[in-house]
């Protein structure tokens, strides 16, 4: 199946794509979708969103699946359906 990934200027920048379909396998979870996009985009997606090699999600990683933000502690149980939008960005700090 087929989802829509959408990346926020500073992470689109390193990883060279604003927007793009991934191809994953039905019933597929976000995190094996996150596993994909690193392997794919490599260090540029793991220094922003998700490191695979250590299983962790960065604590300023936002993740949106059809608008509805997601806990970083259920990409696990989270499952993707054909069509779906997923959306990566930054959230914002400072004082």
């Amino acid at each position: 199946m087929r989802v829509k990934v959408s990346f926020i200027h500073i992470i689109s920048k390193e990883v060279g794509v604003r927007e793009e379909e991934v191809e994953v396998e039905g019933n597929a979870s976000l995190k094996k979708l996150l596993a994909l996009l690193a392997g794919k985009h490599g260090e540029a997606f793991k220094k922003y969103v998700y490191d695979s090699d250590k299983d962790e999600v960065k604590g300023y990683a936002i993740i949106t699946v059809n608008g509805k933000i997601i806990q970083r502690g259920s990409i696990e149980s989270v499952k993707l359906a054909e069509g779906d939008r997923v959306f990566f960005g930054i959230g914002a700090a400072g004082g």
